[in-house]
């Protein structure tokens, strides 16, 4: 009789890595999605400023459903560019938009100051 013998690893010793790179990683990705809910949070506060300069405030409801449509649609994009380019690539431009949209918008006179006249 012969004896079962183990099985080889499935992952060679190259595929994996470090605890140090996975912390890394994780880290990152986590930061990732705080960006990603302070862009969807920030909306909150100024949708009825936002809502009453486009229209009425009895259309606040489509404002939001547009809103969110529009961040679900965005995923479906980015997800799709992240196939056919690189996922670090995609993360790179969108936290490189992020960053320059915020420098733009950051001189910009505050939302809850009260209009005169």
């Amino acid at each position: 009789m012969t004896s079962p013998t183990a099985p080889a690893n499935p992952v060679a010793s190259s595929d994996e890595i470090s605890v140090q790179r996975r912390d890394v990683i994780f880290v990152a990705i986590v930061l990732a999605m705080l960006v990603v809910a302070l862009g969807q949070t920030s909306v909150a506060p100024v949708l009825p400023r936002i809502v009453g300069d486009i229209c009425d405030a009895a259309h606040q409801s489509w404002v939001a459903t547009a809103y969110l449509l529009g961040g679900n649609g965005a995923i479906a994009l980015v997800g799709k560019l992240g196939d056919l380019f690189s996922r670090k690539t995609v993360l790179q431009a969108a936290a490189l938009v992020f960053a320059v949209g915020s420098q733009r918008r950051a001189p910009a006179p505050l939302v809850f100051t009260r209009r005169r006249g």
